[in-house]
Formats: structure tokens, C-alpha cells, sequence
């Protein structure tokens, strides 16, 4: 006749030829995984660390993801020299008339961001073309690119900090 142990923590049986053999049942139990008490107690005592971890992880990603779903390629000021270099894009200006007054690239189109929807039927030739879209800082420049790719443009890049860091790196403008 066979006898085995019963260990009520984790529910396994043991045949008792085999507990000689190991020091405990908690070990046995918690070699093979199934001591879920502890995994839960960690998760307790370690919620806040968990969190922080997690959320330093999405605000690492973040950037990324919403660049992604703007349909638009971030470029620095030395990428977009060179791309109106070498492809000869459609600049692309959103800010108001008053701000592309004080100074806009060479050869840049303004149409304000709040007119841009009305005023699609003038970009429709660019579809398939590089657009360069640019704005004070940024923020206005990534609303009319999320904007202009449902409107299925292929070719967007948006200048990465706009205007502001156009000058900061010293880059002429046209008044």
C-alpha cells in the first residue's frame, strides 16, 4: 500500500518514499510553481514599484508611438536641408500669416492650420510628393500632418521643433 502526504498549501500529493528526499513540502511546492500565495504577496508589496516601472515604460514610448500614428517622419533641421536639397519638397507653412511674415523658409507655401482642410484642393498635385510641413514649434506642424495623411499624402516630414529650431541652428529666413 501506497502513502502519501498532503500538502494543503498547494494542493500536491506527495507518495512518501519521496518526502526523505526533499527537506520540505513548501519546497517541493514552490520548486514546482505553485505556490501562488507568494507571487501574490510580491505583487503586493511591490505595486508601487510595478507602477513606476510601467509607467516610465509607456513615457519612454510614448513619443514613438504618437509619431507613428501621425503618419509623418520627424526630421531635424540638418535632415530637412538636405531633403529640400536633394528631393525639392512642397514646403509646407501652418502658421498664421502674421508668423510667416516675421520670417519663413525659402520657397514655403503658407496656408494656415485652420484653413487647411478648406484649402486641400491646392495640395492634391503634391499627393505623392515630399511635403515638408512646418510651424512655430512643432505642435501645429503634427496636427496638419495627421490631417493631410487621412487625406492619403504619402510623403510627409515635419520639422522637429519648426521655425524655433530652424533658427536656433542659425538657418536663414526669408521676410
Amino acid at each position: 500500500m501506497n502513502v502519501y502526504y498532503y500538502n494543503a498549501k498547494c494542493g500536491l500529493r506527495l507518495p512518501a518514499a519521496l518526502i526523505g528526499r526533499v527537506r520540505s513540502l513548501d519546497a517541493v511546492c514552490f520548486r514546482n510553481g505553485l505556490f501562488a500565495e507568494d507571487q501574490v504577496d510580491f505583487l503586493k508589496q511591490n505595486i508601487l514599484l510595478i507602477g513606476l516601472a510601467l509607467g516610465s515604460g509607456i513615457t519612454l514610448l510614448w513619443p514613438m508611438l504618437a509619431r507613428a500614428g501621425a503618419g509623418s517622419v520627424l526630421i531635424s533641421v540638418t535632415e530637412a536641408v538636405m531633403l529640400m536639397s536633394r528631393n525639392q519638397p512642397l514646403i509646407l507653412d501652418v502658421r498664421e500669416p502674421d508668423e510667416f511674415a516675421q520670417g519663413h523658409l525659402q520657397g514655403a507655401r503658407n496656408i494656415p492650420l485652420a484653413q487647411l482642410n478648406a484649402r486641400l484642393g491646392e495640395l492634391q498635385k503634391f499627393r505623392d510628393k515630399p511635403v515638408l510641413v512646418v510651424c512655430q514649434s512643432g505642435s501645429r506642424a503634427k496636427a496638419a500632418c495627421t490631417l493631410l495623411k487621412a487625406e492619403h499624402f504619402t510623403a510627409l516630414h515635419q520639422l522637429q521643433g519648426g521655425i524655433q529650431a530652424w533658427v536656433s541652428a542659425n538657418m536663414p529666413l526669408i521676410k
